[in-house]
């Protein structure tokens, strides 16, 4: 395994991480293997960076997770806990420090290491007000960094100039081979601010692989998967470079976004999952065969909006039902 420092100001984590979505997550259907097999099969090949979110099966991938990390004893300074505070959350302060409390108690843990606000909140909620009383956090030693997820330029740019102290050390948003809008303006932004970049569905929900053989829920609703899962060309491509390195498509394709500075976290239904995305490290693409991905992805920067379906127009209420009833 690799390491890398998330952004200037971020922590050191694994150019791989474990994304935890599919941990208590219906959309998915059933795990393989246990959150034990694969977090302690994850630790054990170097992965050090665990995503996962409150609203992840209503909480309990952030269980599983505090549960897995104990049961193996996994000291808790070897790892990196981010974590995300649902959009409907972050619409004051006291709220927002209501599920920070709560995220801490279901992990089992006294701090976490990133906290993100998981996709902005209505427009008239008061996000600066959610900041700076994340900032006490901080203070408090409750949570090490601040970070974003998905929210564009000009809500990053919002968030940024509601803190007064501490400055966001990342943001993280869907971003593949077959989804490239974030390059267009986001990740040149963070580029140039020193603002680390996470990538989630970095294998288009398996799309990317070239092997996928279950169809759920998250697959069948997702246009990205749909799209790419029918490329022939970008998937002959890909599986022609991995031939040449000894790889699988989708370690080339998560070495793709290591290139371009990303840090990828895919998920894991079982422990075959863990290991392939592990070894992706070891996968050093060149200069040209970037490039040749790029020409054969171009199809897909499109236009980046953040997370649309949960727009900023959208109730704080409205938003929690539409997430409960459709994926929680």
């Amino acid at each position: 395994m690799r390491y890398t420092r998330l952004g200037k100001h971020g922590p050191e984590v694994s150019v791989i991480g474990l994304g935890l979505w599919q941990f208590g997550q219906k959309a998915w259907g059933e795990l393989s293997s246990t959150p034990r097999e694969i977090v302690r099969a994850a630790v054990e090949h170097g992965i050090t960076l665990f995503d996962t979110a409150e609203i992840y099966g209503n909480g309990l991938s952030e269980k599983l997770l505090g549960e897995a990390l104990r049961a193996e004893g996994i000291p808790r300074e070897e790892v990196v806990i981010a974590t995300k505070l649902a959009g409907f959350n972050a619409s004051g302060k006291e709220r927002a420090l209501k599920s920070l409390r709560a995220s801490l108690k279901r992990l089992g843990t006294g701090y976490i290491d990133l906290y993100q606000i998981h996709w902005p909140p209505p427009k008239w909620c008061k996000l600066c007000e959610v900041l700076r009383g994340l900032e006490e956090a901080v203070d408090e030693g409750l949570i090490k960094y601040i970070g974003l997820s998905n929210f564009p330029v000009k809500d990053v740019e919002e968030a940024r100039a509601c803190l007064r102290k501490h400055d966001i050390v990342s943001v993280q948003f869907q971003y593949s081979l077959a989804y490239r809008a974030p390059e267009n303006d986001l990740i040149p932004y963070l580029k140039r601010e020193g603002i680390g970049v996470l990538a989630w569905s970095p294998l288009a929900k398996g799309a990317l692989t070239g092997e996928v053989k279950g169809r759920n829920f998250a697959r069948l609703t997702d246009p990205v998967y749909r799209r790419a899962s029918r490329d022939t060309e970008l998937l002959t491509t890909l599986k022609k470079i991995a031939t040449d390195h000894g790889a699988t498509p989708a370690q080339t394709a998560l070495a793709w976004l290591v290139a371009k500075g990303a840090v990828p976290i895919p998920g894991a239904r079982k422990v075959y999952h863990v290991l392939s995305n592990a070894r992706a490290a070891e996968v050093t693409l060149s200069d040209a065969e970037v490039r040749t991905l790029d020409e054969v992805s171009v199809k897909y920067l499109g236009t980046y909006s953040g997370f649309s379906p949960l727009g900023r127009n959208v109730p704080c209420v409205i938003q929690m039902l539409i997430l409960r009833i459709i994926w929680i």
